[in-house]
Protein backbone atom coordinates (compact mmCIF):
# COMPACT_ATOMS: atom_id res chain seq x y z
CA UNK A 1 0.00 0.00 0.00
CA UNK A 2 2.86 2.38 0.79
CA UNK A 3 4.45 1.59 -2.58
CA UNK A 4 1.16 2.37 -4.34
CA UNK A 5 0.88 5.74 -2.58
CA UNK A 6 4.49 6.61 -3.44
CA UNK A 7 3.88 5.80 -7.11
CA UNK A 8 0.68 7.88 -7.08
CA UNK A 9 2.63 10.83 -5.66
CA UNK A 10 5.35 10.28 -8.29
CA UNK A 11 2.71 10.36 -11.07
CA UNK A 12 1.23 13.57 -9.66
CA UNK A 13 4.68 15.18 -9.43
CA UNK A 14 5.45 14.24 -13.05
CA UNK A 15 2.16 15.76 -14.18
CA UNK A 16 2.85 18.96 -12.21
CA UNK A 17 6.28 19.33 -13.81
CA UNK A 18 4.84 18.78 -17.28
CA UNK A 19 2.08 21.38 -16.84
CA UNK A 20 3.93 23.88 -14.65
CA UNK A 21 1.29 23.55 -11.92
CA UNK A 22 2.20 23.48 -8.22
CA UNK A 23 2.69 20.05 -6.70
CA UNK A 24 0.28 19.60 -3.78
CA UNK A 25 -0.07 15.83 -3.51
CA UNK A 26 1.09 14.44 -0.18
CA UNK A 27 1.25 10.98 1.31
CA UNK A 28 -1.48 10.23 3.81
CA UNK A 29 -1.82 7.29 6.16
CA UNK A 30 -3.88 4.44 4.71
CA UNK A 31 -7.38 3.94 6.05
CA UNK A 32 -7.60 1.62 9.04
CA UNK A 33 -8.27 -2.01 8.23
CA UNK A 34 -11.65 -2.73 9.86
CA UNK A 35 -10.83 -6.43 10.07
CA UNK A 36 -8.06 -5.53 12.55
CA UNK A 37 -10.34 -3.43 14.77
CA UNK A 38 -12.41 -6.15 16.33
CA UNK A 39 -14.07 -3.92 18.91
CA UNK A 40 -15.59 -1.70 16.22
CA UNK A 41 -16.24 -4.32 13.56
CA UNK A 42 -19.58 -6.06 13.18
CA UNK A 43 -18.38 -8.41 10.43
CA UNK A 44 -15.13 -10.28 10.04
CA UNK A 45 -13.84 -12.16 7.00
CA UNK A 46 -14.70 -15.85 7.09
CA UNK A 47 -11.82 -18.11 8.09
CA UNK A 48 -10.93 -20.33 5.12
CA UNK A 49 -10.53 -24.07 5.42
CA UNK A 50 -6.91 -25.22 5.57
CA UNK A 51 -4.93 -28.43 5.15
CA UNK A 52 -3.81 -29.98 8.42
CA UNK A 53 -2.30 -33.26 7.31
CA UNK A 54 -1.79 -35.36 4.18
CA UNK A 55 -1.36 -39.14 4.36
CA UNK A 56 -0.17 -40.66 1.09
CA UNK A 57 0.64 -44.24 0.18
CA UNK A 58 1.87 -45.75 -3.12
CA UNK A 59 1.56 -42.55 -5.15
CA UNK A 60 4.73 -42.46 -7.25
CA UNK A 61 7.57 -43.03 -4.76
CA UNK A 62 5.46 -42.07 -1.74
CA UNK A 63 5.06 -45.51 -0.29
CA UNK A 64 4.01 -47.55 2.66
CA UNK A 65 1.12 -49.61 3.98
CA UNK A 66 -1.96 -47.69 5.16
CA UNK A 67 -1.37 -48.68 8.78
CA UNK A 68 1.78 -48.51 10.87
CA UNK A 69 2.36 -52.24 11.37
CA UNK A 70 5.47 -52.31 9.18
CA UNK A 71 7.43 -49.68 11.17
CA UNK A 72 9.59 -52.23 12.98
CA UNK A 73 10.18 -54.48 9.97
CA UNK A 74 10.60 -52.09 7.04
CA UNK A 75 11.37 -48.59 8.28
CA UNK A 76 11.16 -46.77 4.92
CA UNK A 77 7.73 -48.26 4.16
CA UNK A 78 5.66 -46.63 6.91
CA UNK A 79 2.99 -44.26 5.57
CA UNK A 80 3.89 -40.68 4.72
CA UNK A 81 1.85 -38.67 7.23
CA UNK A 82 2.83 -35.06 6.58
CA UNK A 83 1.64 -32.28 8.88
CA UNK A 84 1.11 -28.98 7.09
CA UNK A 85 1.18 -25.41 8.36
CA UNK A 86 0.48 -22.07 6.74
CA UNK A 87 3.96 -22.47 5.20
CA UNK A 88 5.59 -25.86 4.64
CA UNK A 89 9.15 -26.15 3.29
CA UNK A 90 10.14 -29.47 1.68
CA UNK A 91 13.91 -30.05 1.59
CA UNK A 92 15.61 -33.05 0.01
CA UNK A 93 17.95 -34.23 -2.72
CA UNK A 94 16.98 -34.42 -6.37
CA UNK A 95 14.41 -37.15 -7.09
CA UNK A 96 13.74 -37.60 -3.37
CA UNK A 97 10.00 -37.12 -3.86
CA UNK A 98 9.29 -33.44 -3.12
CA UNK A 99 7.48 -32.92 -6.43
CA UNK A 100 5.61 -36.22 -6.01
CA UNK A 101 4.10 -34.98 -2.74
CA UNK A 102 2.94 -31.73 -4.33
CA UNK A 103 1.62 -33.62 -7.35
CA UNK A 104 -0.43 -35.94 -5.13
CA UNK A 105 -2.32 -32.90 -3.81
CA UNK A 106 -2.68 -31.53 -7.34
CA UNK A 107 -3.88 -34.93 -8.59
CA UNK A 108 -6.81 -34.86 -6.15
CA UNK A 109 -7.64 -31.34 -7.31
CA UNK A 110 -7.52 -32.37 -10.99
CA UNK A 111 -9.57 -35.51 -10.34
CA UNK A 112 -12.35 -33.50 -8.68
CA UNK A 113 -12.27 -30.76 -11.34
CA UNK A 114 -11.69 -32.77 -14.51
CA UNK A 115 -12.65 -36.31 -13.64
CA UNK A 116 -10.53 -39.26 -12.67
CA UNK A 117 -9.56 -40.38 -16.17
CA UNK A 118 -8.52 -36.89 -17.29
CA UNK A 119 -6.52 -36.34 -14.09
CA UNK A 120 -4.38 -39.37 -14.89
CA UNK A 121 -2.93 -37.53 -17.90
CA UNK A 122 -3.60 -33.88 -16.97
CA UNK A 123 0.09 -33.21 -16.43
CA UNK A 124 2.85 -34.19 -18.86
CA UNK A 125 4.63 -36.30 -16.26
CA UNK A 126 1.53 -38.37 -15.48
CA UNK A 127 1.11 -41.37 -17.72
CA UNK A 128 -1.90 -43.19 -16.36
CA UNK A 129 -2.56 -45.29 -13.28
CA UNK A 130 0.33 -47.72 -13.67
CA UNK A 131 2.77 -44.81 -14.00
CA UNK A 132 1.42 -43.20 -10.85
CA UNK A 133 1.25 -46.35 -8.73
CA UNK A 134 4.55 -47.08 -7.03
CA UNK A 135 6.41 -50.08 -8.43
CA UNK A 136 5.58 -53.00 -6.18
CA UNK A 137 2.75 -51.04 -4.57
CA UNK A 138 -0.88 -52.03 -4.35
CA UNK A 139 -3.59 -49.45 -3.79
CA UNK A 140 -2.96 -45.71 -4.16
CA UNK A 141 -4.31 -44.08 -1.03
CA UNK A 142 -4.53 -40.36 -0.35
CA UNK A 143 -6.15 -38.85 2.72
CA UNK A 144 -6.34 -35.10 3.32
CA UNK A 145 -7.36 -33.80 6.75
CA UNK A 146 -8.66 -30.25 6.98
CA UNK A 147 -10.03 -27.77 9.49
CA UNK A 148 -11.93 -24.51 9.54
CA UNK A 149 -12.04 -23.00 12.98
CA UNK A 150 -13.54 -25.70 15.20
CA UNK A 151 -14.84 -27.69 12.22
CA UNK A 152 -12.64 -30.63 11.23
CA UNK A 153 -12.98 -33.21 8.49
CA UNK A 154 -11.23 -35.22 5.81
CA UNK A 155 -11.34 -36.53 2.27
CA UNK A 156 -10.00 -40.01 1.50
CA UNK A 157 -9.47 -41.71 -1.85
CA UNK A 158 -8.30 -45.25 -2.65
CA UNK A 159 -7.60 -46.30 -6.23
CA UNK A 160 -6.84 -49.77 -7.54
CA UNK A 161 -6.20 -51.30 -10.94
CA UNK A 162 -9.24 -52.23 -12.99
CA UNK A 163 -9.64 -55.43 -15.03
CA UNK A 164 -8.50 -54.71 -18.56
CA UNK A 165 -6.38 -51.70 -17.54
CA UNK A 166 -7.01 -48.30 -16.05
CA UNK A 167 -8.23 -47.87 -12.51
CA UNK A 168 -11.34 -47.71 -10.40
CA UNK A 169 -12.31 -46.21 -7.07
CA UNK A 170 -11.86 -48.86 -4.42
CA UNK A 171 -13.08 -46.53 -1.69
CA UNK A 172 -13.97 -42.86 -1.35
CA UNK A 173 -15.01 -41.13 1.87
CA UNK A 174 -15.44 -37.63 3.22
CA UNK A 175 -16.51 -35.96 6.43
CA UNK A 176 -17.33 -32.28 6.83
CA UNK A 177 -20.80 -31.04 7.74
CA UNK A 178 -22.03 -34.36 6.38
CA UNK A 179 -20.44 -37.73 5.68
CA UNK A 180 -20.34 -40.32 2.93
CA UNK A 181 -18.45 -43.47 2.06
CA UNK A 182 -18.72 -45.42 -1.21
CA UNK A 183 -16.96 -48.47 -2.65
CA UNK A 184 -16.20 -49.91 -6.08
CA UNK A 185 -17.08 -46.83 -8.16
CA UNK A 186 -15.87 -45.54 -11.54
CA UNK A 187 -16.51 -41.85 -10.81
CA UNK A 188 -15.81 -39.64 -7.80
CA UNK A 189 -18.83 -38.80 -5.66
CA UNK A 190 -17.07 -35.72 -4.27
CA UNK A 191 -17.00 -34.21 -7.78
CA UNK A 192 -20.75 -33.67 -7.56
CA UNK A 193 -20.95 -32.97 -3.82
CA UNK A 194 -18.12 -30.44 -3.50
CA UNK A 195 -20.32 -27.43 -4.34
CA UNK A 196 -23.12 -28.39 -1.98
CA UNK A 197 -23.29 -26.45 1.32
CA UNK A 198 -22.45 -29.54 3.38
CA UNK A 199 -19.06 -29.89 1.65
CA UNK A 200 -18.38 -26.54 -0.04
CA UNK A 201 -15.44 -25.29 2.07
CA UNK A 202 -13.75 -28.68 1.99
CA UNK A 203 -14.37 -28.96 -1.77
CA UNK A 204 -12.98 -25.48 -2.46
CA UNK A 205 -9.85 -26.38 -0.52
CA UNK A 206 -9.35 -29.70 -2.32
CA UNK A 207 -9.66 -28.23 -5.83
CA UNK A 208 -7.78 -25.03 -4.98
CA UNK A 209 -4.26 -26.46 -5.40
CA UNK A 210 -1.83 -25.01 -7.95
CA UNK A 211 1.84 -25.93 -8.42
CA UNK A 212 4.13 -23.28 -9.93
CA UNK A 213 7.31 -24.30 -11.74
CA UNK A 214 7.42 -21.31 -14.16
CA UNK A 215 10.20 -22.16 -16.64
CA UNK A 216 11.51 -18.81 -18.01
CA UNK A 217 11.07 -19.99 -21.61
CA UNK A 218 7.31 -20.17 -20.95
CA UNK A 219 7.32 -16.53 -19.83
CA UNK A 220 9.16 -15.07 -22.81
CA UNK A 221 6.68 -15.36 -25.70
CA UNK A 222 3.56 -13.28 -26.23
CA UNK A 223 0.38 -14.99 -25.08
CA UNK A 224 -3.22 -15.00 -26.22
CA UNK A 225 -4.49 -16.27 -22.86
CA UNK A 226 -6.52 -13.73 -20.91
CA UNK A 227 -6.11 -15.46 -17.51
CA UNK A 228 -9.48 -14.69 -15.96
CA UNK A 229 -8.93 -17.16 -13.13
CA UNK A 230 -5.99 -18.71 -11.30
CA UNK A 231 -2.67 -18.32 -13.12
CA UNK A 232 -1.49 -21.48 -14.89
CA UNK A 233 1.22 -23.35 -12.99
CA UNK A 234 3.57 -23.45 -15.99
CA UNK A 235 3.10 -19.72 -16.67
CA UNK A 236 1.60 -20.06 -20.14
CA UNK A 237 -0.95 -17.34 -19.34
CA UNK A 238 1.48 -15.14 -17.41
CA UNK A 239 0.95 -11.90 -19.43
CA UNK A 240 -2.79 -12.00 -18.76
CA UNK A 241 -2.25 -12.77 -15.06
CA UNK A 242 0.31 -9.95 -14.76
CA UNK A 243 -2.11 -7.58 -16.49
CA UNK A 244 -4.64 -8.25 -13.72
CA UNK A 245 -2.01 -7.72 -10.99
CA UNK A 246 -0.93 -4.38 -12.51
CA UNK A 247 -4.57 -3.27 -12.66
CA UNK A 248 -5.16 -4.19 -9.03
CA UNK A 249 -4.02 -3.06 -5.59
CA UNK A 250 -0.62 -4.78 -5.77
CA UNK A 251 0.80 -2.88 -8.76
CA UNK A 252 3.10 -0.77 -6.63
CA UNK A 253 4.42 -3.76 -4.70
CA UNK A 254 5.26 -5.56 -7.93
CA UNK A 255 7.13 -2.62 -9.51
CA UNK A 256 9.07 -1.75 -6.37
CA UNK A 257 10.07 -5.42 -5.95
CA UNK A 258 11.33 -5.60 -9.55
CA UNK A 259 13.34 -2.43 -8.91
CA UNK A 260 14.86 -3.98 -5.79
CA UNK A 261 15.80 -7.02 -7.86
CA UNK A 262 17.40 -5.26 -10.84
CA UNK A 263 17.96 -1.67 -9.56
CA UNK A 264 16.91 -0.22 -12.92
CA UNK A 265 13.37 -1.46 -13.68
CA UNK A 266 11.04 1.45 -12.95
CA UNK A 267 7.84 0.46 -14.75
CA UNK A 268 6.10 -2.63 -16.15
CA UNK A 269 3.28 -2.84 -18.65
CA UNK A 270 1.33 -5.37 -20.69
CA UNK A 271 0.61 -4.36 -24.29
CA UNK A 272 -2.12 -5.82 -26.47
CA UNK A 273 -0.77 -6.54 -29.95
CA UNK A 274 -3.57 -8.01 -31.99
CA UNK A 275 -4.82 -10.98 -30.00
CA UNK A 276 -1.53 -11.27 -28.12
CA UNK A 277 -0.35 -9.76 -24.85
CA UNK A 278 3.29 -8.69 -24.57
CA UNK A 279 5.04 -7.89 -21.27
CA UNK A 280 7.50 -4.99 -21.28
CA UNK A 281 9.87 -3.68 -18.60
CA UNK A 282 11.12 -0.08 -18.50
CA UNK A 283 14.78 0.26 -17.53
CA UNK A 284 16.17 3.54 -16.22
CA UNK A 285 19.66 3.40 -14.72
CA UNK A 286 20.62 5.71 -11.84
CA UNK A 287 22.03 8.95 -13.20
CA UNK A 288 20.50 8.35 -16.64
CA UNK A 289 19.11 11.66 -17.90
CA UNK A 290 17.10 10.01 -20.65
CA UNK A 291 13.58 8.63 -20.62
CA UNK A 292 14.74 5.05 -20.19
CA UNK A 293 14.10 2.15 -22.55
CA UNK A 294 11.39 -0.45 -22.81
CA UNK A 295 12.43 -4.10 -23.25
CA UNK A 296 10.18 -7.01 -24.19
CA UNK A 297 10.06 -10.03 -21.87
CA UNK A 298 12.05 -12.13 -24.34
CA UNK A 299 15.00 -9.73 -23.85
CA UNK A 300 15.13 -10.20 -20.08
CA UNK A 301 17.30 -12.65 -18.15
CA UNK A 302 16.00 -15.97 -16.83
CA UNK A 303 16.25 -14.73 -13.25
CA UNK A 304 14.34 -11.50 -13.91
CA UNK A 305 11.54 -13.35 -15.65
CA UNK A 306 11.28 -16.10 -13.05
CA UNK A 307 11.07 -13.61 -10.16
CA UNK A 308 8.46 -11.64 -12.11
CA UNK A 309 6.48 -14.83 -12.64
CA UNK A 310 6.74 -15.85 -8.99
CA UNK A 311 5.66 -12.41 -7.78
CA UNK A 312 2.67 -12.56 -10.14
CA UNK A 313 1.69 -15.96 -8.74
CA UNK A 314 1.99 -14.70 -5.15
CA UNK A 315 0.16 -11.39 -5.75
CA UNK A 316 -2.68 -12.62 -7.96
CA UNK A 317 -6.27 -12.23 -6.85
CA UNK A 318 -7.68 -14.62 -5.98
CA UNK A 319 -4.86 -16.80 -4.75
CA UNK A 320 -5.26 -20.57 -4.92
CA UNK A 321 -6.20 -22.09 -1.56
CA UNK A 322 -2.87 -23.96 -1.66
CA UNK A 323 0.01 -22.55 -3.70
CA UNK A 324 3.07 -24.77 -4.17
CA UNK A 325 6.27 -23.31 -5.65
CA UNK A 326 8.90 -25.65 -7.04
CA UNK A 327 12.43 -24.47 -6.25
CA UNK A 328 11.89 -20.68 -6.29
CA UNK A 329 15.67 -20.18 -6.19
CA UNK A 330 16.24 -21.51 -9.74
CA UNK A 331 18.03 -18.92 -11.93
CA UNK A 332 17.72 -16.35 -9.11
CA UNK A 333 20.68 -14.58 -7.46
CA UNK A 334 21.18 -15.66 -3.81
CA UNK A 335 20.85 -12.02 -2.77
CA UNK A 336 17.21 -12.06 -3.92
CA UNK A 337 16.18 -14.81 -1.49
CA UNK A 338 15.13 -12.30 1.17
CA UNK A 339 12.93 -10.54 -1.38
CA UNK A 340 11.23 -13.79 -2.36
CA UNK A 341 10.75 -14.71 1.29
CA UNK A 342 8.96 -11.41 1.98
CA UNK A 343 6.36 -12.18 -0.68
CA UNK A 344 6.04 -15.84 0.33
CA UNK A 345 5.51 -14.74 3.93
CA UNK A 346 2.92 -12.15 2.88
CA UNK A 347 1.06 -14.70 0.72
CA UNK A 348 0.68 -17.18 3.59
CA UNK A 349 -1.81 -14.80 5.21
CA UNK A 350 -4.16 -15.42 2.26
CA UNK A 351 -3.32 -19.01 1.32
CA UNK A 352 -1.30 -22.02 2.41
CA UNK A 353 2.13 -22.10 0.81
CA UNK A 354 4.31 -25.14 0.08
CA UNK A 355 7.92 -24.59 -1.02
CA UNK A 356 10.38 -27.14 -2.38
CA UNK A 357 14.00 -26.01 -2.24
CA UNK A 358 17.69 -26.92 -2.24
CA UNK A 359 18.81 -23.39 -1.39
CA UNK A 360 20.62 -22.78 1.94
CA UNK A 361 20.10 -19.04 1.41
CA UNK A 362 16.32 -19.42 1.10
CA UNK A 363 16.17 -21.99 3.88
CA UNK A 364 17.84 -19.49 6.23
CA UNK A 365 14.71 -17.35 6.00
CA UNK A 366 12.44 -19.98 7.58
CA UNK A 367 11.92 -21.37 11.07
CA UNK A 368 12.82 -25.06 11.61
CA UNK A 369 9.20 -25.89 12.57
CA UNK A 370 8.21 -25.27 8.94
CA UNK A 371 10.76 -27.67 7.43
CA UNK A 372 9.95 -31.22 6.30
CA UNK A 373 12.83 -33.51 5.31
CA UNK A 374 12.29 -35.61 2.19
CA UNK A 375 14.48 -38.70 1.82
CA UNK A 376 14.41 -41.68 -0.49
CA UNK A 377 15.49 -45.26 0.22
CA UNK A 378 15.47 -47.22 -3.03
CA UNK A 379 12.06 -46.54 -4.51
CA UNK A 380 10.46 -45.45 -1.23
CA UNK A 381 10.11 -41.81 -0.14
CA UNK A 382 9.78 -40.68 3.48
CA UNK A 383 8.72 -37.20 4.61
CA UNK A 384 9.27 -36.24 8.24
CA UNK A 385 10.15 -33.35 10.51
CA UNK A 386 13.83 -32.66 11.17
CA UNK A 387 15.86 -34.84 13.49
CA UNK A 388 15.77 -33.46 17.03
CA UNK A 389 19.45 -32.50 17.35
CA UNK A 390 19.49 -30.57 14.07
CA UNK A 391 16.10 -29.03 14.85
CA UNK A 392 17.18 -27.64 18.22
CA UNK A 393 20.58 -26.55 16.94
CA UNK A 394 18.69 -24.31 14.50
CA UNK A 395 15.94 -23.40 16.96
CA UNK A 396 18.43 -22.24 19.61
CA UNK A 397 20.53 -20.31 17.08
CA UNK A 398 23.58 -22.55 17.41
CA UNK A 399 23.57 -23.17 13.64
CA UNK A 400 21.39 -21.75 10.90
CA UNK A 401 19.34 -24.05 8.70
CA UNK A 402 21.41 -22.94 5.72
CA UNK A 403 24.66 -23.71 7.56
CA UNK A 404 23.42 -27.20 8.41
CA UNK A 405 22.38 -27.86 4.81
CA UNK A 406 25.71 -26.65 3.44
CA UNK A 407 27.69 -29.08 5.59
CA UNK A 408 25.45 -32.14 5.89
CA UNK A 409 22.09 -33.39 4.69
CA UNK A 410 19.08 -32.66 6.83
CA UNK A 411 18.25 -35.86 8.70
CA UNK A 412 14.75 -37.24 9.05
CA UNK A 413 13.13 -37.41 12.45
CA UNK A 414 9.60 -38.25 13.53
CA UNK A 415 6.45 -37.37 11.63
CA UNK A 416 5.90 -34.26 13.76
CA UNK A 417 8.14 -31.51 15.13
CA UNK A 418 10.24 -32.65 18.16
CA UNK A 419 8.65 -31.71 21.47
CA UNK A 420 11.75 -31.98 23.66
CA UNK A 421 15.40 -30.97 23.15
CA UNK A 422 17.92 -33.79 22.75
CA UNK A 423 19.94 -34.92 25.76
CA UNK A 424 23.23 -33.00 26.33
CA UNK A 425 25.35 -35.78 24.86
CA UNK A 426 23.13 -35.87 21.75
CA UNK A 427 23.28 -32.10 21.39
CA UNK A 428 27.08 -32.21 21.70
CA UNK A 429 27.20 -34.77 18.93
Amino acid sequence: ETADRILAAHDALSAAIATGQPFTTKLVPPPADPSLTHAHSTTRPAMPARLVRATISNYRSLSGPWNDTARQKIEPLIPNIVTLGSITVLVGQNSAGKSSFCDALAFVADALRLGLESAMTAKQNRGGFESLRRKGGDTIRIRIDAEQGELTGFYELELEGAPGGGCRVKREAASWRAKFEVHEQTDLKMSTLREKPEYRELGDLLVGVEIYSLPPDNLRPASTASSTGIMDGAGRDWPGALERVLAGPHRGQFIVAMNRLTEDIVEVRVLKVGTNRVVQFKHLAEGDSGAGRWADAHQESDGTLRVAGLLTALLQEPLPAVIAIEEPELAVHPGAMELLFEFIHAAHRRAQVIITTHSPDLLDQFEPELVRVVTRHGDATRITAMEADQFYAAKEGLRSLGHILRHEPLRMGEATVPEHPPKPEEAAR
